[in-house]
């Protein structure tokens, strides 16, 4: 493996044991809504470039004390994120699947002289729907769907402190994408034509 699907091959492996965890915690109305989107949507899961093996199960986490291999379970969908220290301004999201789902992976005060926390305040980050007025704050260990067609963002965190975090999200313009590629073959020139037409 080069040096590329290594790293490639570690943030699958990342993105898979969300996708996994998600799934089993969420509620089954969530999890099975979301399965059959991306059934229909006939996207690929993700896969490193170059593996031709065409499975579409299993991966591998690279720990200290060696692999450890979930040969059974499913790859993440095809869209999907690692962010720190994610902020957004109140928006919406036009998915192809009913939900998103995320993550917390991290929520710590890393310089508390910094953060300055007082009495009964948050040190922000939290997530916001604005259509339902519900506040979740957010915490380490956190597993959260939600319909981003609603109006939601993130509240600004505090200096001093790190969020981090994985997300899967079934965007429609990257379905688009996806789909005009395979009508043209996988043409990347005329796809790219193709949409700067569009633009005119």
């Amino acid at each position: 493996m080069t040096a590329r699907q290594e790293k490639d091959s570690c943030a699958l492996g990342i993105l898979a044991l969300s996708w996994n965890l998600l799934v089993a915690s969420l509620p089954a109305e969530v999890s099975a809504s979301c399965i059959k989107a991306i059934d229909g949507a006939g996207l690929p899961s993700m896969t490193i470039k170059g593996d031709g093996s065409g499975e579409y199960s299993g991966y591998t986490l690279d720990l200290p004390n060696g692999p450890l291999c979930f040969s059974t379970a499913k790859q993440a969908p095809s869209e999907g994120y690692m962010s720190q220290n994610y902020k957004s301004p109140i928006h919406t999201d036009q998915l192809y699947a009913p939900y998103a789902m995320n993550w917390v992976t991290l929520h710590s005060i890393m310089d508390p002289d910094q953060c300055q926390l007082h009495g009964d305040c948050s040190s922000g980050g939290n997530y916001v729907d604005v259509s339902l007025r519900v506040v979740v704050k957010c915490a380490t260990d956190t597993v959260m769907s939600m319909q981003p067609k609603f109006k939601h963002g993130t509240t600004l965190a505090r200096e001093g402190v790190c969020r981090q975090g994985t997300a899967i999200n079934f965007s429609r313009h990257i379905k688009k994408a996806f789909d005009k590629a395979i009508a043209i073959e996988g043409d990347v020139k005329a796809m790219v034509t193709q949409l700067v037409e569009e633009k005119k």
